[in-house]
């Protein structure tokens, strides 16, 4: 095909239906312009009147060729594709269609079509002459238009030039010239010296002085633009205008904007460039210092990930920056501008007080800014802290109409801070909690307190707490089984025993000393039948372990499936550590009570078998001479001696009695037991006699009260072993806030110096002396006997304070 000829064509007709009886005008159309050899036509084919209008761009094409099918308004069509502005607008438009009204044929010409062809007698020849005709007339209208647009601009440059470039009158600094391109030379007005420094007198006329004065950096490109207009044999270029810097004589940079046109002579060949060059330096700086503002401004924004927005309160519309993408992720599709739309994103918890915040603000002329944090929707779903602060603009009756403000992105630092005072909060109950645990070492009350307390820490509906004895664990306590639906498996838990090697989940957190999460307890293999009947569908356990040592466990569970969070789970690690701590004092208390009973048993029989089974021993043999010689001389002696015997065994039984049931407890009477301690003692020696002086009233503690007893218990076995004494005198003087103990023997006495502090009897005194503050003191004479002297002073309530 000869290609001296290329039309650009746009066709606009629907498709064909199959076996439709209807005409195909794009087979039709296309069939008629292959015929046409001198042409080649690049077509495309639109089935829509909205896709016809769409696809309009720049260039425009040579002619629309629009079937009388593709909608049942033309006129509408023809009037829309003449609204498109310049250059798209006029379009050539040639209408294929049947025999219809020629009232409706001829608006449609008058409307802009340029040609109306009947189907039924479509041509090639009448095809191409329609179309020829058609793009002919519109280049006609185009070149029209652009003599009518060069004419306004050649008037707009003349004006500007009459009002802004008189020499001497404008404030403007801007040059004119008139280049000669024959002659090569240049007339400049008197201004070059306002622009450049220098006088017309001292430039030189002609084009390549003043080619020096562009700046290095844009002179290759400005004389390239501007021999391409000169050249060129288009009249469109023939207005100019473009944007440089030039060098003032005093070496400053000089940002101009020249404005020229092309004079051409009857052949379009330039002769003349006529034109201004205007000082833009004062508004370029300006420009700059607005770019630089605006950066800094979205600087500013993107660091701190902000909206700033401006709503309108009596249009109801808000203006709000790109922000709000990077923010909340909502794209221009998504954001509706009226105010409402911004409060469907609060969330519900906030909206309402937000409300009435906001109806109180606006109501009262004398507030004028508010702060506000609360949590928006992110596109995505999840919920994003913010702070809004804005600034009412109010009229003269102090009504707003404008709301002008910023919403900061403060979601990292708030949730820091939540976590933060979480964890404040956290650290304050297991320190309330620790001290609880710690108040007691009664383990069933150590018990109580933890299933008390832990709800503190971690949220559940049932709760119980297992004890290991014996490889085996048992349930010990529980919260939460009071319903009739978990009533009986409390009652089933109660009695189950459970062998950690047979029970998966309890040797898991034993190994590992981890907690342990099931998040729906119907799908683990492991849990017993028991728990799987029940409604309880999560749970959360934790190993109470000390060290290496197993103590028990905590089972935590709910009734809502995958309830427990890593964060539950490591908040009652740390309460089961706290836990054992307390369960491990009360059980070492237990042990430790258990080990204290078996060794004063074993004291007691020791006792026993010292003492009183000594004296009945004693009181037996005696009383057996007594039978087999009633007329002994020494008869009233002897008897005297089983009395003494049967006395002090007497006295030995009663110490052991009160000390099992009495001994460090209120009931605890001192001179009763120093009373039982003197008859005792006389009992064991036939030559001793023990007195007791009490002076005062003996309100003394527990502790100084039992101490004060071993005390005189030790010193009183120290004469009967070592002193061979005939008196012994105990003193015990009181009052409010001192004690003295005094015990007194003529025995043998002893030398200090040879004698060790370290001896068991010396050292038990001293030792028992330090425990209760008191001042103790043992001085001895050989030959003239002993004194043990102890003396207590109650503590003042500032000392006491402070031991505490």
């Amino acid at each position: 095909m000869n290609m001296q000829v290329e039309r650009y064509l746009l066709l606009a007709c629907p498709e064909c239906e199959p076996n439709s009886a209807a005409p195909d005008d794009a087979a039709l159309i296309r069939a008629q312009l292959a015929q046409l050899e001198p042409f080649t036509f690049r077509i495309e084919h639109f089935t829509s009147a909205s896709a016809l209008l769409s696809a309009l761009s720049n260039p425009p094409p040579h002619c629309i060729l629009i079937s009388d099918q593709i909608t049942d308004d033309l006129e509408e069509l023809i009037i829309r594709l003449r609204t498109f502005p310049y250059p798209l607008y006029p379009q050539a438009v040639v209408i294929i269609g049947d025999p219809v009204d020629p009232l409706h044929v001829f608006r449609l010409m008058q409307l802009g079509a340029s040609d109306y062809l009947l189907r039924r007698d479509l041509t090639p020849f009448r095809l191409i002459t329609a179309i020829e005709n058609a793009v002919r007339q519109r280049d006609m209208e185009f070149a029209l238009a652009d003599d009518q647009r060069r004419s306004r601009q050649i008037d707009a440059i003349a004006s500007q030039a009459h009002q802004h470039y008189s020499d001497g009158q404008s404030p403007i600094r801007a040059v004119r010239f008139d280049y000669n391109v024959r002659t090569g030379m240049v007339e400049r007005s008197t201004s070059l010296y306002d622009v450049t420094g220098y006088t017309v007198e001292e430039s030189e006329p002609t084009r390549a002085w003043w080619n020096a004065l562009i700046h290095p950096d844009d002179r290759d490109r400005i004389l390239r633009e501007y021999d391409v207009n000169l050249y060129n044999t288009n009249t469109r270029h023939d207005l100019h205008s473009v944007e440089y810097r030039i060098l003032h004589r005093s070496g400053q940079v000089v940002y101009v904007w020249s404005q020229s046109m092309l004079v051409r002579d009857e052949t379009g060949k330039v002769v003349r460039v006529v034109g201004s060059v205007t000082d833009i330096s004062e508004r370029k700086r300006a420009e700059q210092e607005l770019q630089i503002a605006q950066e800094r401004y979205r600087l500013a924004t993107d660091a701190v990930q902000a909206i700033i927005y401006d709503y309108d309160i009596l249009s109801g519309t808000v203006q709000r920056s790109h922000g709000l993408a990077e923010l909340l992720g909502y794209t221009e599709e998504d954001i509706d501008p009226s105010g409402g739309w911004w409060m469907t994103l609060v969330h519900p918890d906030d909206a309402e007080w937000i409300r009435l915040d906001t109806a109180r603000v606006f109501n009262d002329p004398s507030i004028y800014q508010y702060d506000r944090e609360y949590r928006v929707r992110h596109k995505a779903g999840y919920w994003k802290y913010v702070w809004d602060r804005a600034v009412y603009v109010r009229d003269s009756k102090g009504v707003p109409t404008r709301i002008v403000g910023s919403t900061i992105d403060i979601d990292t630092q708030k949730r820091a801070a939540l976590a933060e005072w979480d964890q404040r909060q956290f650290a304050e109950a297991i320190a309330r909690i620790a001290l609880t645990l710690n108040s007691t070492l009664d383990l069933p009350r150590v018990l109580e307190h933890i299933l008390d307390t832990l709800s503190q820490v971690v949220p559940y509906d049932t709760v119980n707490i297992m004890l290991v004895r014996d490889r085996q664990a048992r349930v010990v306590g529980m919260r939460g089984f009071d319903d009739d639906a978990l009533m009986q498996m409390g009652e089933v838990l109660r009695q189950l025993s459970l062998p950690l090697d047979q029970h998966p989940d309890l040797d898991t957190m034993m190994r590992t000393h981890e907690p342990l999460i099931i998040p729906q307890i119907e799908k683990h293999p492991d849990r017993a039948s028991l728990i799987d009947a029940a409604p309880l569908q999560s749970y959360l356990g934790m190993v109470i372990a000390f060290g290496d040592e197993i103590l028990g466990f905590l089972n935590l569970n709910s009734r809502t499936p995958a309830f427990f969070t890593a964060e539950h789970a490591a908040r009652l690690k740390v309460f089961a550590a706290q836990a054992a701590l307390a369960v491990h004092n009360a059980i070492a208390l237990e042990h430790a009570q258990e080990l204290s009973m078996i060794k004063e048993r074993q004291r007691i029989a020791r006792d026993l078998h010292d003492s009183v089974s000594q004296l009945l021993f004693s009181a037996a043999l005696l009383s057996e001479t007594l039978m087999r010689v009633p007329n002994h001389p020494q008869f009233e002696a002897n008897l005297e001696q089983l009395w003494r015997l049967n006395r002090g065994a007497l006295a030995e039984m009663r110490n052991l009695v009160v000390e099992m049931r009495d001994v460090d407890t209120e009931s605890f009477n001192l001179v009763e037991m120093l009373t039982h301690l003197a008859n005792a003692a006389m009992g064991h020696a036939d030559q001793l006699t023990v007195t007791l002086h009490v002076e005062g009233s003996v309100e003394l503690p527990v502790k100084v009260r039992t101490t004060f007893y071993r005390i005189t218990q030790e010193a009183l076995n120290n004469v009967i072993k070592h002193a061979h004494a005939h008196q012994v005198r105990i003193q015990l003087g009181c009052d409010h806030d001192h004690a003295a103990l005094t015990v007194i023997d003529d025995g043998q006495g002893f030398d200090p110096a040879q004698i060790s502090w370290s001896s068991v009897g010396l050292s038990n005194i001293r030792e028992r002396s330090r425990s209760i503050d008191a001042q103790s003191a043992i001085t001895s004479v050989i030959g003239e006997g002993t004194t043990v002297r102890i003396e207590w002073t109650r503590p003042s309530a500032a000392s006491t304070k402070r031991t505490k």
